[in-house]
């Protein structure tokens, strides 16, 4: 009896994976892309010197945990740490941080939504970053390259409605595994990164 929704499951994350393969099809010139080299490395990043912790966390976290199969399942509490890790609670994780002798975080800077509904995250981790810094910790950015929350980006960007990622007329949503199968997330759209516009939108 389990054998059908299983079929199905890998059914559609084959589809997934082959559109995703089609999509990469086109590849950004070579010349223009930076490539990493042994010499760039600073001695800090190399191994054995750093012990390192991704640190997701505020108000647009939330937001997108609020959306998101796992993050249904949080706790009032749960929420509530994960959305002022950044600024109400930063100084008591900061002692965390050093008491486990981190030297190296990645915080969420940017996870989609528009540049105004992510301001107020920026402006906490840039509060955040200087404490980090003044503590010997280096910090990370995690940027999502593709990722709009539809809603928010088309209401305050509307450019954004040029950037989204299409296969055979159909747009490419959010898409992912969960413990019972396949979620789409309607709310969430693909940016197709090979669209200029898009990258210097995100830079």
């Amino acid at each position: 009896m389990q054998r059908v929704p299983i079929a199905k499951s890998i059914g559609l994350i084959g589809l997934v994976a082959a559109s995703l393969l089609l999509c990469s099809a086109q590849s950004f010139p070579t010349s223009k892309l930076y490539r990493a080299k042994p010499e760039d490395l600073p001695s800090w990043a190399e191994q054995g010197n750093f012990r390192f912790l991704r640190l997701d966390g505020g108000q647009i976290e939330s937001w997108k945990a609020e959306r998101t199969w796992w993050g249904k399942k949080f706790s009032a509490e749960e929420k509530e740490v994960l959305a002022h890790i950044y600024d109400r609670d930063f100084e008591q994780m900061l002692g965390l941080l050093k008491q486990a002798e981190f030297n190296w975080i990645w915080v969420t800077w940017s996870n989609g939504w528009s540049l105004k509904d992510e301001d107020e995250n920026r402006e906490n981790l840039k509060k955040a970053i200087a404490l980090c810094h003044a503590n010997g910790i280096h910090v990370s950015a995690y940027l999502s390259a593709s990722n709009m929350f539809r809603n928010s980006a088309y209401r305050d960007e509307p450019e954004t409605k040029k950037y989204g990622l299409w296969m055979h007329g159909i747009p490419m949503f959010y898409a992912g595994l969960t413990k019972t199968g396949l979620h789409i997330s309607w709310d969430r759209r693909l940016a197709d990164a090979r669209k200029p516009g898009w990258r210097t939108y995100l830079l």
